[in-house]
């Protein structure tokens, strides 16, 4: 590998994208992650369901 090749990994990936709704937009990552495997392991519920146990507001989860 050349010595100028720089590796980010998936925190520092995340963190060149600027969102307004997070402070650390690698927490919209970790929401996501989280929202994704909630909703393989409760196919039945909702996006306000899944808000509620995961105490994440609504409008952060895709229906």
């Amino acid at each position: 590998m050349p010595d100028n090749v720089v590796v980010l990994d998936e925190r520092d990936l995340a963190r060149t994208y600027n969102t307004p709704a997070y402070e650390d937009p690698y927490t919209a990552v970790m929401d996501y992650e989280a929202v994704m495997r909630y909703a393989s392991e409760h196919p039945n519920k909702g996006s306000s369901a899944i808000s509620t146990a995961l105490e994440i507001p609504r409008g952060r989860i895709r229906p």
